[in-house]
Order: C-alpha cells, then structure tokens, then sequence
C-alpha cells in the first residue's frame, strides 16, 4: 500500500478541449520533495471496463472508474481494488460534490481497515471460521 501521506485530487475541468468536461486525477506523493503523478483512466480500464473516463458526484459507471483507479493505485493489487472499489464509490466517490475533491491515503487506508472489519465481524456472524 501507498504511504498515508498521499493525496488523490480530483478535478472535474469544465470545457476540456471543446468537449464538455472532464474529471482529472492526480497523486501528490511525498513531503520533502513533492511529486506530482497524473493517473489516466487507461491505467485502471485494464482492470476492469466501466467507463472511458472518470466522474464523481453520483453512483454511475464514471464513479465506479475513478473508484477502481484509486483504489487500484493505492493498494497496488487488482484483487483488493476489484473486491472493493464499489463500496468505496458509494462510501467515498459518490458524495463528493462541486468541482474538486481529494482524498488522503490515512483515509483510505482507515476505510479498507474498517471494510476488513465488517467482512470478518460478518463472516464469524454467519457461523465461519477464520
């Protein structure tokens, strides 16, 4: 997993080359020297199809792509990021409004620690062993 210091920011660009909008997502990775990261949506289409492009703000196919990018750049694992990634959008990516948004990795990682959580609180409610 990424460093709890990393940020996910989210910018929906208004009039991006004459067609439309479109959302960007970026990564600001360290403290004493800042990097800055672009994550394309191609990166995380070769995990799984829901959209060309990111979106956020409501529950659809642009959501679930900008959902399945972060998760899939901040676990770095295909699994966690598939078994996931559609809770954290209605959790997470559904909610955010207005132009922008960001997200810090203590965020994310506290979210996956709580999903872990339930999913072992459930299966040992159902009468399952670890």
């Amino acid at each position: 997993m990424k460093p709890a210091s990393i940020v996910y920011r989210i910018v929906r660009l208004r009039n991006f080359m004459g067609a439309g909008s479109a959302v960007t997502l970026t990564v600001e990775e360290g403290w004493k020297e800042q990097k800055l990261r672009i994550i394309p949506p191609n990166e995380s289409l070769q995990v799984m199809n829901h959209s060309t492009g990111f979106e956020f703000g409501f529950a659809g196919s642009g959501p679930a792509q900008l959902a399945l990018a972060i998760l899939f750049d901040f676990t770095e694992s295909k699994s966690t990021a598939v078994h996931l990634y559609q809770s954290f959008k209605f959790d997470h990516v559904a909610r955010w409004t207005g132009a922008s948004a960001s997200i810090d990795g203590e965020t994310i990682s506290r979210w996956i620690d709580e999903m872990q959580r339930a999913a072992v609180s459930a299966e040992l409610r159902q009468g399952g062993r670890l």
